[in-house]
Parts: structure tokens; C-alpha cells; sequence
């Protein structure tokens, strides 16, 4: 199973640009989303997700339609039939689309310190919370945001709300599985940047490994592979042994 990451860096200096071209070829019901968001960096923020998405798109399909693109009930971004499935994050000023064939969903987030046991127990699971106090204090940071992407992008994944996947989901780190609800042939992904960011892909559907093939968008448009480390593969805690994700 082939999940297409992209990745861009969000340059403010590019929204004049984008809303000239590519805002009047979306949909007039995302139109008018954009325009209902009340912060500039918001509207900034969507559009280029939009045109990192539809960048994507194009090097999978032959012909590539800005009007379809649409938003479903929660707001999560489609694309015409569904064929090809896609997710959106972004943290900070970093974009990430993720494209594949089966319902996808991706996080990214930057780490910074924070209270991790403190709000681990607020929003995780016991056995979460029993991992993460178990860990040596340096790599409890690491251990926090794993947890935090792998929820978030399942929750996508799933069609959920996140507080639902906070505690409906229950990610295994030791045993490499997770316990969810709903209950699908999940497999989820865990990888570093090059940058240090987290970074975290679920796939529903997929019954055998998944291959990231991440690239990213420069500002001219070129796309240059984006190195991933540290890659953890989580599976159906019934489905074991865990099959490592091939990641390039």
C-alpha cells in the first residue's frame, strides 16, 4: 500500500498570488468557506493546503479539476468521487498532504515542551499514560507527540472527532499494535522528518505494509524527496507480528 506524502513550507508572500489564480477555479461552496473564516492567517493557511493538495493530485492523475475539491460535513477535504483519498495538516509553517487509495489520514506537529504527563492524563488512555511515566524523562517529549499525531491521524482516518479517537483508539508503542473503535484493518505510521517534525499516516483498509514516498514542494514548484526516520508501524493488536513500513 503506496501513501504519497507532500510536504511545503507556507509562504505568506504567496497569498495574493494563490487567491488570484487559484481561488476563483474552487468551487463556489469554497469560495465561500474561505471567505467565512473571520483570521487572514486562516484563509492563508486553507488556501495553500488546497494548492499543495491539488499539486499532489496532479502527479497521480491526468487531469486535475480545482472545482473538485469540496469539504465534507466534518470539513475534511475530498476530492471528486473518492477514488483517490486525501488528508491535510499543517503545524506551524509547515503543509502536509497525504494520497492514497483507501481512507487516509495524516498529522504533523511541531514538537515543543509542554506538561506531557499533566495533559497525557487528561486526554490519553491509562495505558498510554503508564508508557509515557514509564519512559526516561528526556524521551518522554517524543513519546507524547507520537501518541498525539498517531490519534489525530486516525481520527481522520476514521471520519471521527478527535476527542472520540482520543480515547477510541489505544496505540501500543511496546507491542507495536493499536486497539480502535471503529474496528477496520487499520495501519498506522509513525516517522521524522528530516526536520525533526512528527509526523503520522493511517490507513484504513490496508492489509499488508505501508510505503511512504514523501517529497517536498519548493516555492518554484520542484519536488525533492524528503528523507523520513525513525520509522514505528502499528497494526490491529489481532493482526501481529506488526509488518515494519517500508519508508523512502
Amino acid at each position: 500500500m503506496k501513501v504519497q506524502i507532500a510536504l511545503a513550507d507556507f509562504v505568506d508572500a504567496e497569498h495574493e498570488r494563490r487567491a488570484r489564480e487559484l481561488l476563483p477555479a474552487l468551487h463556489p461552496v469554497e469560495q465561500a468557506r474561505y471567505r467565512a473564516f473571520q483570521h487572514a492567517r486562516r484563509r492563508q493557511v486553507w488556501l495553500a493546503g488546497r494548492e499543495l493538495l491539488l499539486a499532489a493530485l496532479a502527479r497521480q492523475l491526468p487531469r486535475v479539476d480545482a472545482a473538485a475539491l469540496h469539504s465534507d460535513a466534518r470539513g475534511a477535504v475530498r476530492y471528486g468521487g473518492g477514488s483517490v483519498r486525501i488528508s491535510l495538516s499543517h503545524s506551524g509553517n509547515l503543509l502536509v498532504a497525504a494520497l492514497a487509495s483507501v481512507p487516509v489520514g495524516v498529522d504533523v506537529e511541531q514538537s515543543r515542551p509542554r506538561a506531557c504527563i499533566r495533559q497525557a492524563g487528561r486526554l490519553f488512555t491509562r495505558a498510554e499514560v503508564r508508557y509515557l511515566q514509564a519512559l526516561e524523562p528526556a524521551a518522554i517529549q517524543t513519546g507524547f507527540y507520537t501518541l498525539w499525531t498517531l490519534k489525530e491521524a486516525f481520527a481522520k482516518a476514521a471520519g471521527i472527532s478527535l476527542w472520540e479517537a482520543l480515547q477510541g483508539a489505544e496505540f501500543d508503542l511496546h507491542a507495536r499494535c493499536v486497539r480502535a473503535s471503529p474496528p477496520a484493518d487499520w495501519n498506522c505510521v509513525h516517522v521524522r522528518t528530516a526536520h525533526g517534525w512528527h509526523l503520522a499516516v493511517v490507513v484504513q483498509g490496508a492489509d499488508y505494509a505501508v510505503q511512504l514516498e514523501c517529497r517536498r514542494r519548493s516555492v518554484a514548484g520542484a519536488w525533492l524527496v524528503e528523507n523520513l526516520l525513525e520509522s514505528t508501524t502499528l497494526r490491529n493488536a489481532e493482526s501481529t507480528p506488526c509488518v515494519p513500513a517500508q519508508v523512502g
